[in-house]
């Protein structure tokens, strides 16, 4: 019967197992690592258009998100990747969404939209923070259009045009009423007009721009006016004050009057109540 004889590791297993020792330590120490992730940060703000090309008169929708909810955004229409004056104001809602619709108009700013060129979207909170933008494509030419006044200028002045055949003429201001009193920094406006764009504006006591939205006038069949409705947010002024809304459609316009609450809340002023003592 044989015995068996114990025989010396050779170098070649010593090797191997320190190898293996050393693989389990480094699978320790990522498995230790992979227990705090790195977070993945913030996306940023999207814009889309639809559609994408069109004419001067083409109606546009404008879709942005992963903006902060419930605030003011301006809108700059431009036929390069700057910003100039601001074509409109509008506002997110609770997730930070917004969506829009404008029509194109034949020129803003200056600058006369011509078949092929490329007008850039923007959506920017007012301390610049988050912008989005988004192309799109002159294709065509549109009918003569009025040229828009930038915010912070004078009033927009439509010229009169013609009433088509079996369109009622005129434009009306439902909501808010005359002489309302308008406590937060945007505005809800609601009217009827001939079927189309509808341009809403908020001045003040001068007639100077101080924001701007758009609405289209939806008709129904058998009735030869719309309906239209849109939030217009704008700057409220530091004290109570004076201004308008005004809506324009179809070469006509509306306009009410209207009270700015102002931004600045009223100190109050508590008597001092003196107690004389009696000998």
């Amino acid at each position: 019967m044989r015995r068996a004889v114990a025989r010396p590791v050779t170098s070649l297993a010593r090797r191997m197992a320190a190898g293996v020792l050393i693989l389990l330590v480094a699978l320790a120490c990522n498995l230790g690592a992979a227990a705090t992730p790195t977070p993945a940060p913030l996306g940023s703000p999207l814009l889309t258009v639809q559609p994408v090309t069109g004419a001067p008169g083409t109606l546009i929708t404008l879709h942005g998100v992963g903006f902060a909810p419930n605030v003011s955004l301006n809108l700059y229409l431009n036929s390069t990747n700057s910003q100039g004056s601001p074509f409109a104001a509008v506002r997110t809602d609770a997730s930070g969404d917004v969506i829009t619709t404008l029509t194109l108009p034949d020129s803003f700013g200056g600058v006369t939209f011509g078949d092929g060129q490329p007008i850039v979207f923007s959506l920017t909170s007012a301390n610049g923070a988050s912008t989005a933008k988004a192309l799109f494509l002159v294709e065509g030419t549109g009918t003569p259009a009025a040229a828009i006044a930038p915010i912070g200028s004078n009033a927009t002045a439509f010229p009169s045009q013609p009433t088509a055949a079996g369109q009622a003429s005129g434009v009306f201001i439902t909501q808010p009423g005359i002489n309302a009193v308008l406590t937060d920094p945007s505005v809800t406006v609601s009217g009827s007009a001939p079927a189309g764009a509808v341009l809403v504006e908020v001045q003040d006591s001068n007639n100077v721009i101080i924001a701007r939205g758009q609405a289209t006038s939806i008709m129904q069949p058998g009735q030869v006016t719309g309906t239209w409705q849109t939030t217009v947010a704008f700057p409220q002024p530091a004290t109570s004050a004076q201004g308008f809304i005004v809506a324009l459609a179809a070469g006509e316009q509306a306009s009410i009057p209207v009270t700015f609450s102002g931004s600045t809340i009223p100190s109050l002023t508590v008597p001092t109540l003196q107690i004389i003592a009696t000998p």
